[in-house]
């Protein structure tokens, strides 16, 4: 049971099995229009920063391009037998549903979901587990070339290096600080691994690999990446997914700025913002490796 009311929420749960999974996170900015996470500029009255996407528009702006194509409408449509229901705060494209942010008709755009509703990604790729972290979320998939896709807030790379697509669908421009529809996330996997499990904290992201590697990216102002701070790194343009220097891992967890790594010896790994002891290591420094 959640013992708090979270901004975005995310469920999977298979068709005739019980529910395997489920993941909260909040913002820390009051949600909708009035409080977003982007400040609009005086000016032009539109919002600071990219809000760029790959193939769309600006959902925030008045009249959105009439024809919106998807990453999906190439592949065949899968029996929906493993379900992901999102709900909660969905403005930065948390809930990973195209339809909400730009509309079709006279339906209004829609910030917030009180209701779980199906995520469209499952109809196409077969899910194996979700996280949410602060305005974004991330799904495994079983897929061989496509097993880890992210949508939301990026403006740290927390859900990989993503650029606008042109009519060739050859990446230009900057690099996109939200995403409003899951896209695939580069992963650099060997031997055939396979994505196993997800962490996700305020803004970074750690993968389980099935041989027990764990990646990371976004943010690693305090550490929480598990390698050293780098002075000034701009994470947004950041293409390199890290492997962080540990063996054999077993379960992964990211609290809002450090992360926590088990291995299958039982040893349990800390490392990122340690200024309430959270890291458990002794100290109330911040650490990196």
């Amino acid at each position: 049971m959640l013992s708090t009311v979270l901004p975005t929420a995310a469920r999977l749960v298979t068709v005739r099995h019980s529910p395997s999974l489920i993941q909260a996170a909040g913002a820390h900015q009051k949600a909708g229009p009035a409080g977003h996470f982007l400040s609009k500029d005086t000016r032009t009255k539109k919002y600071q920063g990219r809000l760029e996407y790959l193939n769309r528009g600006d959902p925030f702006a008045k009249a959105p391009p009439k024809e919106i194509p998807t990453q999906e409408n190439d592949r065949k449509h899968l029996p929906n037998t493993t379900r992901a229901y999102l709900w909660g705060n969905g403005e930065l494209g948390a809930l990973g549903q195209l339809g909400f942010l730009h509309p079709q008709g006279k339906r209004q755009v829609l910030y917030k979901l009180k209701r779980p509703f199906i995520s469209s990604l499952g109809n196409y790729y077969k899910l194996k587990t979700a996280v949410c972290g602060y305005g974004f979320t991330l799904f495994a998939t079983e897929d061989k070339d496509k097993q880890l896709f992210g949508t939301g807030l990026n403006d740290s790379g927390q859900i990989g290096f993503h650029r606008t697509l042109n009519r060739e669908k050859r990446p230009v421009g900057s690099p996109l600080e939200v995403m409003i529809a899951p896209a695939a996330i580069q992963l650099p996997l060997v031997g055939g691994e396979k994505v196993a499990a997800l962490g996700a904290g305020r803004a970074h992201s750690l993968v389980l690999t099935s041989g027990g590697r764990v990646l990371s990216m976004g943010n690693n102002g305090y550490g929480q990446c598990g390698r050293k701070v780098v002075e000034s790194e701009d994470y947004l343009r950041n293409k390199v997914v890290h492997a962080l220097d540990v063996e054999n891992v077993e379960s992964v967890a990211c609290g809002q700025d450090h992360s926590l790594m088990v291995t299958k010896g039982g040893e349990v790994f800390s490392c990122g913002w340690g200024a309430d002891g959270q890291t458990g290591l002794g100290h109330y420094m911040n650490i990196g490796q």
